[in-house]
């Protein structure tokens, strides 16, 4: 596990556990799922509060179709590590004074007591989380290593039904490479797999989203994705499967992304009900029209006298083929528009083909 993988996941459970109302929360959640009105009650404060922690508590809870709030799997993690984790005690302010008639000699001794006090307290809170930052990099470890098992067990049936699915599409792999999952989204959890096997998950802290898996930001993949109302978590995840190279070693996600090609990688939407692959996304959608544009349509209608531009799309139609919408221009007297059409891409053979393309 990467330096900054650790830096980023104790930042981001320390920032949503920091504030006792949120452990409250977690821990009432644990017993069972609740609503909204449920936790305003028990908890007794504003509507307000509770949304904003709900909100800061990010990752760690998901909301129910039936509205109710429950623990994620990160949640559930979190209460069993907030159960070996020693409280830090309070700081306990020096009390002042009572009675104003006192000398000031008195005055003064006991506030010299109290800061006394005060400072050998701070000592003890400090060493005290020292002591608690080292042992959690090791409790931290073992938690990403909980979950990888938990997660890659739990989703072992979609992902490889994903990795069949690339085989049958592209034939067994050359000798010397491997066909490995890359990345996995069920709209609860997003993470890479390394070739081991073991998860680097990317969650928000708060409500500020992080960058992870193809370019999407968190909470954004499946919202803001041209889907039908069926493709959604969590009865659909996204599963990349690449194509990796035996001899190369680890690879890095952001160099590993922009060097490879179309039939070296594909990102599947699978069904977790049936355990079978229902389409693909519309990351992968776009690096095919990208690929047929440059090496089909560039033949058909060759520079300098036509440029392909995009009038719409993507769109996934209800049996999961995408649609393109392209304009080819003619390069006459500046650019005039020689031809329109629709292009649609196949999921099941991850091919793309013309399906109208009309002179103006």
């Amino acid at each position: 596990m990467s330096a900054g993988f650790e830096e980023e996941t104790y930042s981001t459970m320390f920032t949503s556990l920091k504030h006792p109302v949120r452990r409250k929360i977690l821990r009432m959640l644990s017993e069972k799922p609740r609503s909204f009105s449920e936790m305003l009650e028990t908890l007794g404060i504003s509507s307000s509060h509770l949304t904003y922690h709900l909100e800061n508590l990010g990752e760690l809870v998901s909301k129910m179709e039936d509205g109710r709030y429950k623990l994620s799997v990160f949640g559930e993690a979190a209460v069993g590590t907030m159960s070996r984790v020693e409280e830090v005690p309070k700081i306990v302010e020096p009390k002042r004074p009572l009675s104003s008639s006192m000398k000031w000699k008195i005055f003064f001794a006991v506030i010299m007591v109290g800061l006394i006090v005060l400072a050998g307290v701070n000592y003890v809170q400090i060493r005290h989380l020292e002591e608690l930052n080292r042992n959690n990099e090791s409790q931290l470890q073992d938690l990403s290593q909980t979950l990888s098992s938990m997660i890659y067990s739990r989703y072992h049936g979609d992902i490889q039904a994903a990795v069949q699915r690339w085989i049958g599409v592209h034939g067994n792999p050359p000798e010397g490479a491997e066909v490995k999952p890359a990345y996995i989204n069920t709209g609860d959890v997003a993470a890479w797999i390394d070739p081991t096997s073991n998860l680097e998950f990317h969650f928000r802290a708060g409500d500020q989203p992080s960058i992870y898996g193809p370019l999407y930001p968190m909470g954004g993949y499946w919202d803001t994705q041209n889907f039908p109302s069926w493709i959604r978590p969590p009865e659909i995840i996204a599963v990349m499967i690449q194509l990796w190279n035996i001899s190369s070693g680890p690879w890095s996600h952001v160099e590993w992304t922009r060097s490879r090609e179309v039939g070296e990688y594909a990102h599947y939407l699978v069904n977790t009900s049936t355990h079978e692959v229902v389409g693909i996304d519309e990351f992968y959608a776009w690096a095919l029209w990208n690929d047929f544009r440059d090496n089909n349509l560039s033949k058909t209608f060759p520079e300098p006298y036509y440029y392909v531009g995009l009038q719409s799309g993507p769109h996934m139609r209800n049996n999961g083929t995408w649609v393109f919408k392209p304009l080819v221009y003619e390069k006459v007297n500046g650019l005039r528009i020689a031809y329109e059409g629709v292009l649609k891409i196949d999921w099941n053979t991850e091919s793309v083909s013309i399906e109208t393309l009309n002179p103006k």
